[in-house]
């Protein structure tokens, strides 16, 4: 696949991602999956949430950044940091 289009599906996946956690923080409930999590009722289950959305826009960025040649492979780099 051309890099712009890598490039392209990440920038739209970062912007989704922002706007996901803007709207989580301004309703005060979180939807992951089949669940809502609510800010008043649980606050770990929100804040997991809205912070897993928060781990794809470094993510998003950094494979921006390897499609074009700026970065080393951000996947790559997690497995070789990250051995399981």
């Amino acid at each position: 696949m051309p890099a712009s289009y890598v490039a392209l599906i990440f920038c739209a996946l970062a912007i989704l991602a922002v706007f996901g956690i803007r709207r989580d923080l301004q309703q005060g409930w979180a939807r992951s999956g089949g669940f809502r999590y609510y800010a008043d009722k649980n606050p770990v289950g929100h804040w997991l949430s809205v912070g897993g959305r928060a781990f794809v826009i470094p993510l998003a960025a950094t494979e921006v950044l390897h499609a074009f040649g700026l970065a080393p492979d951000p996947i790559l780099v997690m497995r070789t940091l990250i051995q399981f």
